[in-house]
């Protein structure tokens, strides 16, 4: 089982990253290729979660103000 989920992990970032199909032929040249994308994915990914932080913050900031105006209005 656990084997399956490693196996199904490998088959997301193969297509996810585009390595289906390798350019380089030498061992050296593969290992640059698969770990240049791989990093390239790990940055998008972090981009993405960064901008997701950003933009909670950002809602509980106008949620925060809107609470705010009313609390004065009620007053």
């Amino acid at each position: 089982r656990l084997r399956w989920g490693i196996e199904t992990s490998f088959r997301y970032l193969k297509h996810v990253n585009g390595l289906l199909y390798l350019h380089s032929k030498k061992p050296d040249f593969l290992k640059q290729e698969i770990y240049g994308n791989l990093i390239l994915y790990n940055f998008g990914i972090f981009l993405a979660n960064e901008a997701a932080l950003e933009k909670q913050k950002q809602q509980l900031e106008i949620e925060q103000q809107h609470q705010c105006k009313r609390s004065i209005v009620d007053a």
